[in-house]
């Protein structure tokens, strides 16, 4: 009996890493086929010359958005009031 789910696990597993490696090469056609289109080579530069500012614009809002989920989760947990 655990011999057929070991199998099943196998198989699935197998099936797991063959999605992943159909998907890996998916995505590097894909990238190399943008690399001749015009307008996503000009998202590209625009990137380039901006990442300084929204490296720290991000840095910034990521930390006020996690001490609100931290705040949020803190407030509506069971533990945070134990003795009530």
């Amino acid at each position: 009996m655990f011999r057929v789910d070991r199998q099943v696990g196998l198989i699935d597993e197998f099936y797991g890493y063959g999605i992943g490696a159909i998907l890996f090469v998916g995505t590097l056609k894909f990238i190399k086929m943008l690399r001749f289109n015009n307008r996503f080579a000009i998202l590209t530069l625009t990137l380039r010359v901006v990442y300084e500012d929204l490296s720290g614009f991000l840095s910034v809002f990521f930390l006020v958005f996690f001490a609100f989920v931290q705040v949020g989760l803190t407030a509506t947990s069971d533990s945070a009031f134990p003795c009530v």
